[in-house]
């Protein structure tokens, strides 16, 4: 979680905390609470009846944001399910990953490359590729047979649907880094 992300989600926390006290005190007799909130509803009734109104509009902004993410971020699905005759295949995204990295390895002779994938609902993929390679002379060529293998994998012989892998590929003296979207 990004530092943003962790400062919103305590900051809205907080304010709901005290929403929700607030509106406890006031239902609620809580001894030193609701005199408390008695006294200053009474005594500073235009700063309270502000200081409620930007709570409460704090809260609605996060909740309507929260309801956009909740309609349309994408779904991570985390296994591969193939149906067929005789039962169900279930593979891990893991599994994806590994094999991918074997296929470079064995075919392109890539050193140490790291596969990441996302798998989609609708069988969608993204796909992306960190490697090095022996000679830096042919990072670019190496890069793009690095996507084309990735695509071929995925999407003919798994039936994915890939969107355009992001391949980076870096020489072993790693003077230079090539990336290819």
């Amino acid at each position: 979680m990004s530092r943003l992300a962790k400062f919103t989600v305590t900051l809205v926390g907080i304010v709901l905390v005290l929403l929700a006290v607030f509106e406890l005190g006031q239902s609620y007799p809580i001894p030193w609470l609701t005199s408390w909130l008695a006294d200053l509803t009474i005594n500073y009734p235009m700063v309270w009846s502000i200081l409620l109104m930007v709570f409460a509009i704090i809260a609605g902004i996060v909740g309507i944001l929260l309801v956009i993410v909740g309609l349309f971020r994408p779904v991570k699905v985390s296994t591969l399910t193939y149906d067929g005759k005789v039962g169900q295949l279930t593979i891990p995204q893991r599994a994806l990953e590994r094999d991918l990295q074997y296929r470079l390895v064995n075919q392109l002779n890539l050193i140490d490359p790291e596969v990441h994938l996302k798998l989609r609902r609708r069988r969608r993929v993204r796909v992306k590729i960190d490697a090095m390679v022996n000679t830096d002379a042919s990072l670019e060529t190496t890069a793009q047979q690095a996507a084309t293998l990735a695509q071929d994998y995925l999407k003919n012989q798994l039936g994915l649907t890939v969107e355009q892998p992001v391949v980076q590929v870096k020489p072993a003296n790693h003077q230079r880094k090539l990336t290819v979207v």
